[in-house]
């Protein structure tokens, strides 16, 4: 649930900062941005969980290695589609979507490293489940929902522009991946 309202606040807080094309915006980029996770990254972790379990059976080392080299087929997978992204984001946002979502190409652009990171580190987030870290996770969960908290409350004080919050928004989103993985790469060495 905590979970949930992590990936819910940003959305709330944008739309009472800037209204329904804020909201569109967002939204938007959200769903461009996602879609190698829906086609790579879903995948990749659906089997990571099965080969994360019988790697634990045999040793640490094996764990750990299930979970960095998963991170790294993902990586090595998702460059295309964000590299491409980072290089032609508004003209590939335009031709989609037409001139008027021409900003969120811009924006596609600007947060493909973050969206990256964020994508990358994904598909092994039920490393924490399967070795049953729920009170880490439980952590992580409510540290990521108050650090989004947070720049929902700067989007409500209305000093940064639409840019500037989504920004905040996927810096946080990738940190917290970098962090999660981090988390993933500790559990799996102490099983």
């Amino acid at each position: 649930m905590i979970n949930a309202v992590g990936f819910s606040l940003p959305v709330f807080f944008i739309e009472r900062a800037f209204g329904t094309h804020g909201v569109g915006v967002f939204s938007l980029l959200e769903r461009i941005m996602g879609i190698p996770t829906l086609f790579l990254g879903q995948p990749l972790s659906q089997t990571f969980t099965h080969r994360l379990r019988e790697a634990m059976k045999h040793s640490k080392r094996r764990a750990r290695g299930e979970v960095f080299s998963t991170s790294r087929t993902a990586a090595i997978l998702g460059i295309f589609p964000f590299v491409a992204l980072a290089v032609a984001g508004p003209w590939l946002v335009t031709l989609v979507f037409g001139p008027q979502w021409h900003d969120v190409g811009h924006l596609a652009q600007l947060l493909a490293v973050p969206y990256f990171v964020a994508y990358a580190v994904w598909p092994v987030m039920p490393t924490l489940t399967v070795m049953n870290r729920l009170r880490t996770q439980m952590t992580w969960d409510t540290s990521r929902a108050l650090a989004l908290l947070a720049i929902g409350w700067l989007a409500s004080r209305g000093h940064f522009s639409l840019g500037s919050i989504v920004g905040f928004v996927s810096i946080v989103m990738a940190s917290f991946g970098v962090l999660h993985f981090y988390l993933c790469q500790r559990a799996a060495a102490n099983p």
